[in-house]
């Protein structure tokens, strides 16, 4: 019994000092708005780095909530420069799903969406909670309620299609059904809705320099998906503009070899990939708390 009791305070004593452990996850069981069990892994982070950084962000002014929200996004979104990238750094082979925080490595969807949640929150804690929201529709952590697309940012995280605005000329209008592949005739993610999405892209043989000096910092770029491979998604990789001065980047977690981590890379660089067919752009509208 005496042994038993050890063993409870150790695990216990392991549990409390995990939060500020670099690379170990652990579940962290509760907070203020959410009952349930999380795993966490803050990597190189820590619970007192990431209050730090909103203490810092939560101080940035600006002239309205949209100037004030590019700020943020373009100093929280830094302090991931160089963050190892994971691919798939949500799978975890559990019977429901859980909520995962996993900072040691992103992938460039997780990337966004930590930010995003960052850039919601209060400390450490709310981030947890704004998370929940940012990455689940209505904070209901459910594989079948995730935003596995680009495009329900649209319908759940307060951004609007930009590309007729920025290229009225040269955007072209899709109308895809998302999740669901015409050339294999099934659905892809069972458990997911087949959406029918109306959206736009711009060929990148038509960004010329009058539309990439319409882009801001904060914007939300999306690879077009072209192919029979993809013909399920809208997009097959995103990430963040941030403008410095006079030149646009394109602030992402690639997988490229040479990279391998959260990069800035000149948009011109990346319009020039052979992949890369297409973009849409998406550009924050409300839902900035």
């Amino acid at each position: 019994m005496k042994i038993l009791k050890i063993f409870i305070l150790i695990y216990l004593l392991l549990n409390f000092f995990s939060l500020n452990c670099k690379g170990d996850p652990y579940l962290f069981q509760k907070t203020d708005n959410f009952n349930k069990k999380i795993i966490i892994n803050l990597g190189n982070f820590s619970k007192d780095r990431i209050n730090k950084i909103l203490s810092k962000a939560n101080k940035i002014s600006g002239k309205d909530e949209k100037e004030k929200w590019k700020r943020k996004i373009n100093y929280i979104s830094s302090q991931f420069l160089d963050v190892p990238y994971k691919r798939i750094s949500l799978d975890f082979k559990t019977d429901k799903e859980i909520l995962v925080i996993q900072l040691e490595g992103v992938d460039c969807m997780t990337f966004v969406e930590y930010v995003e949640a960052l850039a919601k929150s209060k400390d450490f804690n709310d981030f947890i909670d704004k998370l929940r929201y940012v990455r689940y529709k209505k904070g209901i952590v459910d594989y079948k309620y995730r935003n596995h697309f680009f495009t329900d940012w649209i319908d759940n995280n307060g951004y609007r299609d930009i590309g007729k605005d920025i290229a009225p000329f040269k955007a072209i209008k899709v109308e895809k059904l998302i999740n669901f592949s015409d050339k294999r005739g099934k659905v892809i993610l069972p458990e997911v809705e087949v959406k029918n999405r109306t959206f736009y892209y711009i060929k990148v043989k038509d960004f010329d320099k009058e539309i990439i000096n319409k882009l801001e910092t904060g914007d939300l770029i999306g690879s077009y998906a072209y192919g029979d491979k993809n013909d399920w998604l809208d997009v097959t990789h995103i990430g963040i503009v941030i403008k410095k001065g006079n030149r646009i980047y394109f602030r992402n977690a690639s997988s490229l070899k040479k990279y391998n981590k959260v990069v800035d890379i000149p948009i011109e660089d990346y319009l020039r990939r052979k992949n890369v067919k297409g973009l849409v752009i998406l550009r924050k509208e409300k839902n900035f708390k």
